[in-house]
């Protein structure tokens, strides 16, 4: 799947192929975070990335980071103090906590969405290798300019 996926690409994939295909074994995974509509059920509620996991790069509320880690430990303390407020009653604990953490748990994880296609962009479009790249880069007064390598996409 994957040599079919990139066997047509220049550059150094054709090496990295080859070495793919001696390799003793190979693991890969997707990018991806599983949304449920509710984080509790009778007595059991989701916390962290079980209820509202930001994936792999979440980087949510601009803080610039990764926020699983902060968004688990603050559902923890809201849900803590969500239990605590309801003496006993976890029914109401649980709906207060998830009615008040979901909007700064999406926020968190709105980010999310641009990791796959930051580790993994779409194929580039293909280019003719002559087709000139830079053109203005050319030394003044040569011909010489910077060509883009043939790549072709299958069809």
């Amino acid at each position: 799947m994957i040599v079919d996926a990139f066997s047509r690409l220049g550059w150094e994939v054709p090496r990295l192929l080859a070495s793919l295909l001696r390799a003793p074994d190979l693991y890969f995974d997707s990018i991806s975070r599983a949304d449920v509509d509710t984080w509790s059920t009778g007595r059991t509620c989701l916390v962290g990335d079980a209820a509202c996991g930001a994936t792999l790069g979440g980087m949510g509320m601009g803080m610039g980071m990764g926020t699983g880690t902060g968004t688990a430990l603050v559902a923890a303390y809201v849900l803590a103090g969500e239990l605590a407020g309801a003496k006993g009653d976890y029914r109401t604990a649980f709906s207060r906590y998830e009615s008040g953490l979901r909007k700064y748990a999406k926020g968190c994880q709105a980010g999310g969405g641009r990791t796959g296609k930051f580790l993994a962009p779409a194929p580039a479009p293909a280019y003719d290798s002559a087709t000139p790249c830079c053109p203005a880069l050319s030394p003044a007064g040569t011909s010489a300019q910077l060509w883009v390598g043939a790549v072709t996409r299958g069809a």
